[in-house]
Formats: structure tokens, C-alpha cells, sequence
């Protein structure tokens, strides 16, 4: 099995690598530091894989079904996708209250109910 990591920030790009390296699996996994333009073939080799794991990205993305197709172009057959973000409610415009500035400038909107991901999935062509 290999890992491949994509994280826009550096330094948890880094201690990514450094925790699979600690762990004796840095053959095993890769490390893309950059935002979803990262995503693209071009940066991936084009690899695909049997599961994508988004956690807390999608809220920052302006077109979350462009994002759900691009991930589900890398899926193998059968593959799965999990996503984690946040779910539409009155206390989530709060979830990034006194994060550094530079984590909120891109923030779209405060989370998703679950009709709206499931629509957001189907789109892209997930069952």
C-alpha cells in the first residue's frame, strides 16, 4: 500500500514526512505540499487510488463539486471517498473564531448540511 499526502501547509507537510520517516514508511508515502491545484494529474503522476480522504477542505473550496468530480477522476474502481467538514448549524460560523488570518481569507462557507454534500457527490458521479 502506498500514502499520498496533500496539505497546503508546509509544516504539516513536513511533520507528515517526518512521522512517516519515525515510522519507517517513507518509501511508502508521498507528500504533495499545496493547495488543490496540486491536485492536478500533472502533480500526481497520474495515480489513482482505491480512497481520497478530504478532511476539513471543502468549506475553504469555491466550487466543491468541481473539487468532489476532480477526486472522484482519481478513484479506482470501486473506490471510496470520506469527507470531514463541517456541518451546517449556528454555531459553525464560529468554528475559526481567532485563527490566524491567513487560515480564514479563504473560507467559502460555514459547512454543509448533508443534503447539500450528498447533491455536491452525486454530481461528480459518486452513488
Amino acid at each position: 500500500m502506498h500514502l499520498t499526502l496533500l496539505d497546503r501547509s508546509r509544516g504539516m507537510a513536513e511533520q507528515a514526512r517526518a512521522k512517516a520517516a519515525a515510522a519507517g514508511l517513507a518509501d511508502r508515502v508521498s507528500v504533495v505540499c499545496g493547495g488543490l491545484e496540486m491536485a492536478h494529474p500533472a502533480h500526481l503522476g497520474g495515480r489513482t487510488f482505491d480512497a481520497c480522504v478530504s478532511t476539513l477542505t471543502f468549506h475553504h473550496v469555491a466550487d466543491p463539486r468541481g473539487v468532489a468530480a476532480l477526486l472522484f477522476s482519481y478513484l479506482n474502481e470501486g473506490g471510496v471517498i470520506c469527507i470531514l467538514d463541517m456541518v451546517t448549524q449556528d454555531d459553525s460560523v464560529g468554528f475559526h473564531a481567532g485563527a490566524p488570518p491567513e487560515q480564514v481569507a479563504d473560507v467559502k462557507q460555514h459547512g454543509f448540511s448533508e443534503q447539500e454534500l450528498q447533491d455536491v457527490l452525486r454530481t461528480a458521479g459518486f452513488r
